[in-house]
């Protein structure tokens, strides 16, 4: 009863939802292009290419098709081969011979280590398979790396790499008819599990409508052996149990590379070797090995690695590898060759770029004239180029030096070639010369050279490049700027407007464009304020030495007032730590610089027009023994500034301020070297200033080290007196450190909640808060704890809402332990409620805000209208091999409460869930619902059309147990006015749900569901509202 006294005192709950998603909307959205290399031949003529981006926010796998003509078949952005949740990567497609293809990816839906998933594509690049894909092999366990091939029926062979056993490395695989017709659907069939590693595996059409497979084998211990095997489409082993050994001695086999000759005999090579390595190569058919002994692709001594493999068109082959006989440090790429019968044609091999610079990554396919095409990356990152050659079937150069298929400056990488002269050669590449990788499509003519311009089509844009330094800024309700740092080229100033719930400017528009070298460890953080004359921009140009700042100023719609480049500030020595206010006339900027030995505090003023109004080199307002970095600038009541800082000398840095005009002068009666805010014998950092109110003065919070870190504050007054007592009062002492605060003030202005991130328990962090009594400056209470959980919970962001109450949300690490593959691996949002003088209106360790993929962090919470505030975090849910930072936002709202129980009446809860008539209804603009809440639980309110479409959605948070009044604005979830006519609600309760059976986008009506009268619908939790005549 006690516990249910305490908890039961909140005065509100909060509801949420994302633009148009449960877990957020993105604000900016990468597409990151992974070029994984895999293509497959349309029909005549065509090719097909395929990849994996993130333009959905996780990442799924797309394909195009392109003709001789350049026309992109499938679609302005391509073919969608999954839109799936979770990642899908690392596709492999198969030509089904019928212009369309078999894609086969690795999938982390259901399994943080990957399945394998398959889906067909046909001619008009339609799926012919589940939108979901089928799975080939989902089973505990690690299932990656896949290798296809044709069994010349129009169906493939699938293989890849498997760790059910959980232990050793085994190879599995599958068959899929053209008619899709599985061998052993969502397992696969063992092809070697051998004791010891069995991977980098190999497989082509052998001949017969089979395949062969070889790959590198570690059964006999730490020496490797390539062992191979046949199969036919039965997914029968015809070799012995296990696969046969191809080659094996004392010497390591790696990297075996297989092909079709003719007949039933394939072609297989290796590398044989480690520090002194040879390439080797041997004919297999249906009997086993064919040659006696292994053949050596060269007599040349040089050492030699990285076998590549392609059949012509007459049964010869052709084998590329590394070569170091000239160029003993990054070798070069030579090719090679052989006949159907095994021998060597080229002598000891042809070197396909006699220029002395790197060559790698060669791609190669065959002519019909037994020749060879090749396209390769030539130079050294980032500056990388796109080479093609022929070489003619007697080996020598079909053009005089290579051909530059890509010239651009940047990053041009990961080539392939497909198709031939006489129906259509194809190189694709991926293009990072804009910062972001798109990914691009060249047609190489008869004539050798490249036929489109360019450097070729554009077949899709990337948008790479993290987000940092979010900032959110009102212009008013229901309107405001967000802005960041993007690195999708340089690192560069972006926005966006968001106006009622619209984003003006998808993906943000370019703020500012001279150089940004932001950095954390020199304090060059960029830096934004929206003022009543325009938002201005301060960031750091470190094109040339010294560093020095850019100030550009723009108007509402974003664009620059002043010249692109901004308004530079003259600077002797690097420029640190910004700062931006609003002055009378434009902006001030306070920075620190080194002109002599110290770092000290500098004030430049710019007017509206750009013109600097004081000494070029701005004025010096601090100059102690120490560096001075400038740490907030707070507006007085008198148009003056009050300027804190840190003067960071040894032993211990202290922080100080004092008062100027906007000229840059100390106010008389000022100590021009400053007031003692913190002690001068301990370190205090990290310093945050907020006004209470004009008469009353300032807060001021930081972190003070002793032994540990602790949070300390001060009260000051508009003449500069501080009213506690000297250094600051202790706000927490509690073991260990205590650090990353925020703080507001409830709205009578009486009293400042902070919050914290506490390691006082010595294993994790946890988020704790107190109140403070600004009259008296002391705590209400003991310390209040948001969270207890084993995991870590940090850097807590505060936002006031109304009256007492004030909402919590902190990063929370307990999604490094959330066993769904969907929302693991990292950072997540929860949040908590308090009201002054009543307490926890959510349990200890919160309610979940996003939980997402991987992380979500560095949350912003900005009042967006009355009730409604909009957060924006930083978000990895894109990531995959790589972490991808991109920039999220979701709204909370608030509903009023009706009533609660006090302490002295707390068998007065409701002891059931229930929702009243909607009023008014009909409605016009507004309809509201009262509801009852009997514990802490979430509650889902839903509206949906007739046809059954969600058109609005908004999760109440839970709170305590007590009557609630929500209200709905008849807009739809991106934040438009509906029409007018008839709509259902729903509100769900707990796990279950009373009133309408729906899905998440969808809910089944009929007019049987209608009640005489159209007043309710389902029971007590859902019904009928009437939205009537136009809205205004």
């Amino acid at each position: 009863m006690k516990k249910a006294a305490i908890f039961a005192s909140m005065i509100s709950v909060l509801f949420s939802t994302g633009f148009d998603t449960p877990d957020g909307a993105p604000i900016r959205q990468g597409v990151h292009i992974e070029w994984y290399r895999t293509v497959a031949p349309g029909n005549d003529g065509e090719a097909i290419f395929v990849w994996s981006d993130t333009r959905y926010g996780m990442r799924n796998i797309f394909a195009h098709k392109i003709d001789q003509n350049g026309q992109l078949l499938w679609g302005d952005q391509g073919a969608i081969v999954t839109d799936l949740p979770g990642r899908q990567e690392d596709p492999v497609a198969i030509t089904d011979g019928g212009g369309g293809a078999f894609i086969a990816w690795v999938d982390y839906r259901f399994d943080e280590q990957g399945d394998i998933f398959l889906q067909h594509l046909d001619n008009d690049g339609e799926t012919l398979l589940d939108d979901n894909g089928v799975a080939l092999a989902q089973v505990v366990g690690k299932q990656i790396t896949i290798n296809m091939c044709t069994d010349s029926l129009g169906g493939v062979f699938v293989t890849w790499q498997d760790k059910r056993s959980g232990i050793d490395d085994d190879i599995y695989g599958t068959h899929v008819t053209a008619d899709h017709a599985i061998v052993s659907p969502g397992t696969g069939v063992p092809i070697v599990v051998e004791g010891g590693n069995q991977n980098a595996k190999t497989i082509e059409y052998a001949g017969s409508s089979e395949a062969f497979i070889a790959w590198v084998d570690s059964r006999e211990g730490a020496n490797a052996d390539v062992y191979g095997q046949r199969l036919n489409i039965a997914m029968e082993g015809l070799f012995q149990e296990n696969g046969i050994p191809i080659a094996s001695t004392d010497e390591q086999e790696l990297k075996p590379r297989a092909t079709f000759v003719q007949g039933n005999t394939s072609f297989i090579t290796w590398k044989e070797g480690d520090e002194n390595s040879k390439v080797f190569y041997q004919h297999v058919d249906q009997e086993g090995l064919v040659f006696d002994a292994k053949r050596a692709i060269s007599d040349n001594d040089a050492l030699q690695t990285a076998p590549r493999v392609k059949k012509g068109s007459t049964g010869d082959v052709f084998v590329n590898w590394k070569d170091l006989r000239d160029d003993p440090i990054d070798g070069d790429q030579y090719f090679q060759k052989i006949d159907v019968n095994g021998d060597r044609q080229w002598s000891d091999g042809v070197r396909i770029d006699p220029v002395d610079d790197i060559d790698f990554s060669a791609r190669f396919s065959a002519g019909n004239d037994g020749d060879l095409n090749v396209i390769w990356e030539r130079g050294a990152f980032p500056e990388i180029d796109i080479l093609y050659q022929n070489i003619t079937s007697n080996g020598s150069y079909g053009t005089e030096s290579p051909v530059s298929i890509s010239s651009e400056s940047g990053y041009q990488f990961a080539p392939i070639l497909i198709g031939n002269m006489q129906t259509g050669l194809f190189g694709v590449y991926a293009d990072q010369g804009s910062g972001s990788i798109d990914l691009k499509v060249q047609k190489i003519g008869q004539d050798f050279t490249p036929q489109w311009e360019d450097n070729g089509l554009t077949a899709m844009l990337g948008l790479d490049g993290d987000v940092n330094y979010t900032s959110a800024h009102v212009i008013g309700q229901e309107d405001l700027y967000l802005t960041w740092e993007d690195n999708r080229s340089s690192k560069k100033i972006y926005g966006t407007r968001l106006t009622g719930l619209e984003l003006q400017n998808n993906n943000g528009r370019q703020l500012t464009f001279g150089d940004n070298s932001s950095s954390e460890t020199d304090f060059s953080i960029p830096v934004m304020i929206n003022t009543s004359t325009g938002v201005y921009t301060a960031t750091f140009d470190g094109s040339s030495s010294p560093k020095f700042i850019r100030v550009n100023r723009l108007d509402d719609e974003l664009n620059n007032v002043w010249d692109d480049g901004g308004i530079s500030l003259d600077a002797e020595f690097d420029m640190r730590n910004a700062l931006l206010i609003e002055t009378s006339n434009g902006v001030g900027c306070f920075w620190s610089e080194s002109r002599g030995f110290n770092y000290d505090v500098y004030y430049q003023n710019i007017d509206t027009e750009g013109n600097i109004t004081l000494a070029s080199g701005g004025v010096e307002l601090i100059d102690s023994n120490g560096d001075d970095y400038v740490m907030s600038v707070i507006p007085t009541p008198d148009d003056k500034y009050m300027v804190f800082w840190m003067e960071d000398a040894w032993p211990a840095a202290s922080l100080k301020f004092t008062k100027i005009d906007e000229q840059g002068n100390t106010e008389i009666g000022w100590n021009p070297n400053g007031n003692a805010l913190s002690s001068g014998a301990s370190d205090s950092r990290h310093l945050q200033v907020k006004v209470i109110d004009e008469e009353s003065g300032l807060l001021a919070v930081w972190i003070q080290d002793g032994n540990f870190s602790d949070i300390y504050a001060q009260l000051i007054d508009w003449d500069g007196n501080t009213l506690w007592e000297s250094g600051g009062i202790p706000i927490i002492e509690a073991d260990n450190d205590q650090v990353n605060v925020s703080f507001e003030f409830n709205e009578p202005q009486t009293h400042a909640f902070l919050v914290w991130q506490d390691y006082r328990n010595g294993t994790d962090f946890e988020i704790y808060g107190e109140v403070i009594d600004l009259a008296s400056g002391e705590m209400l209470q003991e310390e209040i704890q948001f969270s207890a959980d084993t995991s870590d919970q940090y850097n807590p962001t505060l936002a006031s809402i109304q009256d007492n109450e004030f909402l919590v949300i902190w990063e929370d690490e307990r999604g490094y332990y959330n066993e769904d593959p969907l929302l693991i691996n990292g950072v997540d949002l929860y949040g908590g409620g308090y009201i002054i003088g009543q307490g926890l209106t959510t349990d200890v360790n919160g309610v979940p805000i996003c939980i997402a993929y991987h992380k979500q962090q560095n949350v912003n919470i900005t009042k967006h209208s009355g009730e409604e505030y909009i957060l924006d975090w930083i978000d990895f849910r894109s990531s995959g091999k790589e972490d991808l930072a991109n920039y999220y936002g979701r709204t909370l709202m608030k509903a009023e409460l009706l009533s609660f129980p006090s302490c002295d009446d707390c068998n007065t809860l409701p002891d059931k869930f229930s929702v009243s008539n909607a009023y008014p209804n009909p409605f016009n603009g507004r309809v509201t619902f009262d509801i009852d809440i009997p514990a802490k639980q979430a509650v889902e309110f839903q509206i949906f059309d007739l046809l059954g479409n969600r058109v609005f959605d908004r999760l109440l948070l839970p709170g305590n147990a007590g009557s609630y009044r929500v209200n709905w604005d008849a807009k739809d979830l991106g934040g438009n006015e509906i029409s007018s006519g008839i709509y259902f609600y729903k509100f769900s309760y707990r796990s279950s749900t009373v009133g309408i059976p729906c899905s998440s986008n969808s809910c089944p009506i009929s007019s049987s569901s209608l009640v005489s009268g159209g007043v309710f619908v389902g029971g007590p939790s859902g019904g009928m509202i009437i939205l009537r005549g136009l809205l205004k």
